[in-house]
């Protein structure tokens, strides 16, 4: 037992200084990849981790306790096949424990706030009032109502643990306190929201490691942000840090002197309390079908870490909807990215909307506007280019391949030389149906090549394309990786080999020296504008 004490404070404490670090190098912003919905998500269903822990002792019912993934299936599984054996004695004290708890929280606290200097501590009382109760009474002896017992006193001594133990399970370690970090950082950002005030995610992540390196000093194990304990002190009024300092400052009361007096407290009044105070999070299950409607994708991203977190576990949920949540980023990277814009003039005013919402838009013959509205990287460089083809009217790889020009060598059968001769995509069926021991027939040839268009045909057909000029607004880019860069390049290669100039405006600053680093700009300086105007008063 002393060995796996010594171990586990040595992955509290290597973990620990991990996050301090980590934290210290601004790594704590990381949590800004946890959205609202995400956090959501991963808050119900851990609540739902922690009340389904409760019901056991709600009930009075002797099941396992179940680790990993469908943990809490199998509980409810254990819990509904022995329900038969329920404590009618602790059911009775779970009910009247969690009808005076939420009757006092919801018709007195909430509803005369205004008129409470201090809201009622139902919470102290229920405890104060259930040992007293359950001492006179009798209730673990008479009839068999579980009770907290023996509450060891006292304070470990500090010591420094073994590094060494922490180092073999270095890895191990640091996944536990990510999971922690977020655990503890997605409630804070939940009251942050529900209260009015802000997070700071370097700050959180500090002093997540500061406690898990002090725990592991006085021989405790991994510590991280109560969800059932914070929702209790928000729920009795607790607002500040002051709150928490009176909880800890009870807590060491309790450890040194209190303790042998909540001998005959229930168990399961401490579970209504927890069970009443988790109501508020789990009923967010009520608010899916308005979010669906607001955003399906952040529906989704709700839903699939909820039900993760619930069926897989509380670390492998959080890294699922993490996974989830990236995933849909770079899936939205990819659609409605590129719009056809065009110019709508309010009063002296200029603006560039999609084409064809409004009436008033003006537009220049044989010129297209096309807008990317969001960042250009090798996840939707080629999504973006494809997209531009196709809104504009005009693809060229299509074009050409429609006016292709088969370029066939035909030996000469008497003399072996060889020949380049062009045929015309009208002639390759002939070409590929012949066979090779056939000689080539000149008089097909020459037919063939008078079949092509002249310079004076090419340009005719080059002036009754819908678009001659394509401004490229880069007003909505984010941002610009090499890939990015490539698919620009290409963009102007392509159209230009059909005829069409292509113009490049509004680049934002923070992807110009993006552009100037890959040698876009010294390339394209002539056709690169600072606005949309720029290059129409150019054109005029």
């Amino acid at each position: 037992m002393e060995e796996k004490l010594g171990v586990a404070c040595s992955v509290t404490l290597v973990g620990g200084l991990a996050l301090a670090v980590l934290a210290k190098l601004g790594l704590g912003k990381v949590a800004t990849f946890f959205s609202n919905s995400l956090i959501t998500g991963f808050t119900v269903g851990a609540s739902i981790h922690v009340c389904t822990s409760q019901v056991r002792t709600l009930l009075g019912l002797r099941v396992p306790r179940y680790n990993g993934s469908f943990k809490v299936i199998r509980t409810w599984v254990a819990v509904l096949s022995n329900i038969h054996r329920t404590n009618p004695a602790t059911l009775i004290v779970s009910v009247i424990s969690i009808l005076a708890v939420y009757l006092v929280k919801k018709f007195v606290n909430e509803r005369y706030k205004a008129r409470l200097k201090v809201p009622i501590p139902i919470d102290l009382l229920l405890v104060v009032g259930a040992t007293v109760v359950s001492y006179f009474a009798g209730l673990h002896v008479n009839y068999g109502v579980s009770v907290v017992k023996d509450v060891p006193t006292g304070v470990p001594i500090p010591r420094i643990p073994e590094v060494t133990h922490g180092l073999e399970f270095v890895t191990d370690a640091v996944a536990i306190m990510v999971v922690c970090y977020a655990q503890s950082v997605a409630m804070a950002k939940i009251l942050a929201l529900k209260n009015n005030y802000k997070v700071d995610a370097d700050q959180e992540m500090f002093a997540c490691g500061v406690v898990n390196i002090v725990s592991s000093v006085f021989s405790g194990f991994v510590a991280a942000g109560s969800m059932s304990r914070s929702l209790v002190q928000e729920g009795a009024g607790g607002r500040t840090q002051v709150a928490s300092l009176v909880a800890a400052a009870l807590v060491f009361v309790v450890i040194m002197v209190l303790g042998p007096y909540l001998y005959h407290l229930p168990g399961c009044v401490l579970s209504a309390i927890i069970v009443v105070s988790l109501r508020a999070m789990i009923l967010k299950i009520l608010t899916v079908r308005s979010l669906w409607r607001k955003s399906p994708v952040d529906a989704v991203v709700w839903c699939v870490t909820c039900v993760a977190v619930v069926v897989l576990d509380v670390d492998i949920g959080l890294l699922v909807g993490v996974v989830v949540s990236v995933v849909l980023v770079l899936v939205r990277s990819q659609v409605h990215i590129v719009d056809v814009v065009e110019e709508i003039r309010v009063g002296v005013s200029r603006v560039w909307r999609p084409k064809g919402q409004y009436r008033t838009q003006q537009d220049m013959a044989g010129t297209r506007v096309a807008k990317i509205n969001g960042p250009l990287f090798f996840a939707n460089a080629e999504m973006v280019i494809n997209s531009i083809f196709e809104k504009t009217g005009v693809n060229p790889i299509n074009m050409k391949q429609e006016g292709e020009l088969v370029v066939e060598e035909i030996v000469d059968q008497n003399g072996g030389t060889e020949l380049s001769v062009v045929f015309s995509s009208q002639s390759r069926e002939d070409v590929e149906s012949r066979s090779e021991d056939t000689p080539a027939d000149v008089d097909k040839v020459q037919e063939v090549q008078a079949d092509r268009p002249t310079p004076d045909e090419l340009s005719l057909k080059k002036s009754m394309l819908p678009v001659r000029k394509l401004i490229l607004d880069m007003s909505g880019v984010t941002f610009v990786d090499e890939m990015g860069v490539e698919a620009l390049n290409l963009l102007i290669a392509e159209y230009d080999s059909v005829g069409i100039d292509v113009y490049i405006a509004a680049v934002p600053t923070r992807c110009l020296g993006q552009l100037k680093s890959a040698g876009f700009v010294s390339k394209h300086r002539d056709i690169i504008f600072v606005t949309t105007e720029a290059v129409f008063e150019h054109l005029s």
